[in-house]
């Protein structure tokens, strides 16, 4: 039945009941009919949009606090089905879909440092696409709070030892020492890691540590040349302000020495890390002081040098000096034999191999 015949004939000084014997409907149909528009409107056909189908790995991305910039990144290099539209169109669907988590969200609460004044650090640990697999990794990051500027270090290992000396790398690269370090719980993901989780990891794959290493230090470079939404500014053009701050250097990451105290054995060796290390005969039953450098390890008794040693990986082994031995092998030319042997060993695995 057509509106428009009903309303025609109505038009013409029809009444209902002749209208519907007309046009074979019943009264009530030509009265809704005629309170009705000619032609309806037409439904606006809806046709799925380039970002409905990323609708899920947009809202984990949000949840993740991904930013925007990294999220169009990841998008456009989907191997599957990359995002060919505009950024404009995509940051207003990443707005949108963000407006409705920001009333849950707690305040952020921000505070401003002076050039030189602190440093943060956060330590936190990521499963890395590495060689093929997913490989546990631990990282250190560091931000000046004035500049910006950060730093991040990725090892295999946490423990005080590699903290200290990753974050005397750090700051190394950074010309100088700033004068207050704060520490967020490094129990718990913050801020950085969080930050570094979600705008360096996301997308990439490694090599080996090496690899990720140098990919690492490359994104760095790119976000200090990168304006920084904390202040406007990039972070390397503030750094000559920080770095003219900064207390100076005394010591690096190879040169600074962890300290330890042992006691020496009736072989004359000193037990380090689970490794054994000479000193000269005479000293059984002391208390020694150890410092463990990167790679060396320095005794000392009572503020004089007994031995300095190449430091061993692993555990397990043992170093001897055959001079620290000298005076009681005076005599004994067996044990010093045995002694020289050991050395030749220890310089690798040819050596063993060929005697």
């Amino acid at each position: 039945m057509a509106r428009s015949t009903i309303k025609f004939l109505k038009q013409q000084g029809q009444f209902n009941t002749r209208i519907a014997g007309l046009v074979g409907c019943d009264r009530h149909t030509v009265a809704r009919a005629l309170g009705e528009p000619t032609d309806p409107p037409r439904r606006r056909r809806v046709r799925p949009g380039a970002l409905d189908t990323r609708r899920e790995a947009l809202l984990s991305w949000i949840r993740e606090e991904v930013p925007m910039t990294r999220m169009l990144e990841l998008a456009r290099q989907d191997p599957r089905a990359p995002y060919r539209g505009g950024a404009s169109t995509f940051y207003r669907v990443v707005a949108r879909l963000r407006a409705g988590f920001a009333a849950d969200a707690p305040p952020v609460i921000r505070f401003e440092g002076l050039p030189g004044e602190y440093v943060q650090w956060d330590w936190g640990e990521a499963r890395v696409p590495l060689g093929g697999d997913r490989v546990k990794r631990v990282f250190l990051c560091g931000r000046l709070k004035y500049s910006r500027l950060s730093g991040v270090r990725w090892r295999t290992q946490m423990d005080l030892e590699t903290l200290l000396r990753a974050m005397l790398e750090i700051v190394e690269g950074w010309g100088g020492v700033p004068w207050a370090w704060v520490f967020d719980n490094m129990s718990s993901v913050e801020n950085l890691v969080k930050w570094v989780k979600t705008n360096f990891l996301p997308g990439r794959s490694f090599a080996d540590d090496e690899d990720l290493a140098r990919q690492s230090l490359a994104w760095e470079q790119d976000k200090a040349a990168q304006r920084s939404q904390a202040h406007g500014q990039r972070p390397i053009a503030l750094w000559p302000q920080e770095r003219a701050a900064f207390g100076p250097l005394t010591t690096t990451a190879a040169t600074y020495g962890l300290y330890r105290v042992a006691t020496v054995n009736r072989e004359s060796l000193v037990r380090v890390d689970g490794n054994q290390y000479s000193v000269p005969v005479g000293h059984g039953g002391q208390a020694v002081d150890i410092r463990i450098l990167q790679d060396t390890i320095r005794i000392s008794r009572d503020g004089r040098p007994l031995a300095e040693h190449r430091r061993l990986p692993g555990t397990g082994q043992r170093q001897r000096d055959p001079a620290h031995y000298a005076p009681a092998l005076e005599h004994r030319p067996r044990a010093r034999l045995v002694l020289e042997r050991e050395r030749l060993c220890a310089l690798g695995p040819e050596v063993t191999a060929y005697t």
